[in-house]
């Protein structure tokens, strides 16, 4: 009995001395999970953030390529006199295109797209069939840096 009673003192001791290291244990373990919460936090806020530049930049392109089938519709419309436009796009975005005729079956131009914080432009060449004909043989676009 006294072997007893000797064990439950020393366990009474023992209960003492770790007495207070739950605290600070549960406030160590809480500052990691904050500080991992916090950086995944962060690091999705920076993709988020990406994402949209990115499709931004995506719509100004789509933009600008509106614009080049308004252009060719033009041309294969028969409208051989210099164009100049400047309109808004569905999307949110803006265009302009200047095109006028260089040679009897070419045509020059520039176009101009822009949507949110991206401007782009477009040089574009287009040679009809022929003389006289309104069906585009070939065309061709150079986005300018």
């Amino acid at each position: 009995m006294k072997f007893i009673l000797s064990m439950v003192k020393k366990l009474k001791a023992s209960l003492r001395q770790t007495k207070g290291y739950a605290l600070p244990l549960v406030l160590v373990l809480l500052a990691l999970i904050i500080t991992a919460a916090s950086f995944l936090l962060a690091k999705q806020m920076n993709e988020f953030s990406m994402n949209k530049k990115s499709k931004d930049y995506e719509i100004c392109l789509l933009t600008a390529k509106n614009a080049m089938e308004i252009v060719k519709a033009e041309i294969e419309a028969g409208n051989t006199a210099p164009m100049a436009v400047d309109q808004m796009d569905a999307n949110g975005g803006s265009y302009s295109f200047q095109i006028s005729q260089t040679a009897a079956d070419r045509f020059d131009g520039l176009i101009n797209s822009s949507y949110a914080d991206y401007q782009k432009t477009f040089i574009i060449c287009i040679w009809t069939a022929g003389e006289g004909s309104c069906d585009i043989k070939d065309f061709y676009w150079k986005m300018e840096i």
